[in-house]
């Protein structure tokens, strides 16, 4: 099916380590298990190159029995060495709040922040007419970012 532009729908990718895979496949990605720059959240890239950051090797068969049981004893597959996890996912970013510095409105002429509880919960979307919090923060380079 193709993707919702209204919806702003997207593809983009989620590094991990070996032993966070099980889990996310089990119980999808969760944004209480996953810090960063910009607090809790689900941190996704529009770049894949940008996931080398959040991966780490998966050097071996066997050094991640359960996972490398699934993924390649039960499918009949060969592990390659030096594996590394991404996932590539279809996203919905429905309102978007954009910033460079992690605290301010990139859109807003008065630069209001971005957060309208201790950096739980992003702030509202304007002009509706019940408050409503924008479901995603897209983080522009040139800020807190200095790649990607």
């Amino acid at each position: 099916a193709s993707l919702d532009d209204s919806l702003r729908e997207t593809y983009l990718s989620h590094g991990s380590k070996p032993e966070s895979l099980l889990p996310i496949l089990a119980g999808g990605l969760n944004e209480r298990f996953s810090s960063g720059l910009f607090r809790n959240g689900t941190y996704l890239a529009e770049d894949i190159a940008k996931n080398d950051q959040y991966c780490t090797y998966d050097e071996r068969h066997g050094a991640h029995p359960e996972l490398h049981k699934l993924l390649f004893d039960d499918s009949g597959l060969t592990h390659p060495g030096s594996l590394l996890y991404v996932f590539v996912c279809r996203v919905v970013l429905g309102h978007v709040i954009r910033t460079k510095d992690g605290q301010t409105d990139l859109e807003d002429d008065a630069h209001r922040s971005i957060w309208s509880s201790q950096y739980r919960e992003l702030t509202t979307i304007p002009k509706t007419s019940t408050p409503l919090l924008h479901h995603s923060l897209l983080v522009e380079v040139g800020g807190k970012l200095d790649r990607y």
